[in-house]
């Protein structure tokens, strides 16, 4: 509730922010050398319940946006 929050203070569109019950969030760790080559850690966790009626739900919305994260 805390991140919707501040994210509607941007003005981002949260209303297909969804809770996945008994699952943790997601997490990306990106490590960057002084050479700028990367190597990147990715955990799913609550992104894994994102179904394809979820973007269906969301696809005015997302037709509209000027940016679109989906991870």
């Amino acid at each position: 509730q805390m991140a919707k929050a501040s994210l509607a203070e941007f003005n981002v569109i949260t209303d297909f922010i969804y809770t996945a019950e008994a699952k943790n969030t997601g997490v990306a760790v990106t490590l960057v050398n002084s050479e700028g080559e990367n190597a990147a850690c990715y955990y799913s966790g609550a992104n894994s319940a994102l179904q394809p009626r979820d973007i269906d739900a969301a696809e005015q919305i997302i037709s509209k946006a000027d940016v679109c994260l989906i991870h």
